[in-house]
């Protein structure tokens, strides 16, 4: 199953209620920023792989998509 919200925090609501394998976050999204997004994702779903698309720095232990996002580049994360 795929759930796509715009907002990382529409995101985090959805995971404090279902179990996700992934979570794919736009380093260019509005509201909550992905620095602020990771702690939270990983505290509430500790076991979710955390994918962020683009050039964002972070110091997280996350595995990072640079430029456009490719499917087959996520795809090999994903089975990593």
């Amino acid at each position: 199953m795929v759930t796509i919200t715009s907002h990382a925090a529409q995101a985090i609501q959805l995971m404090l209620h279902n179990h996700f394998d992934a979570a794919v976050i736009d380093s260019g999204i509005f509201g909550l920023s992905v620095s602020e997004a990771l702690p939270v994702i990983s505290r509430i779903s500790p076991d979710t792989r955390i994918i962020v698309a683009g050039d964002t720095p972070l110091e997280q232990d996350v595995w990072t998509v640079s430029g456009p996002s490719v499917l087959e580049e996520i795809r090999c994360i994903l089975n990593t």
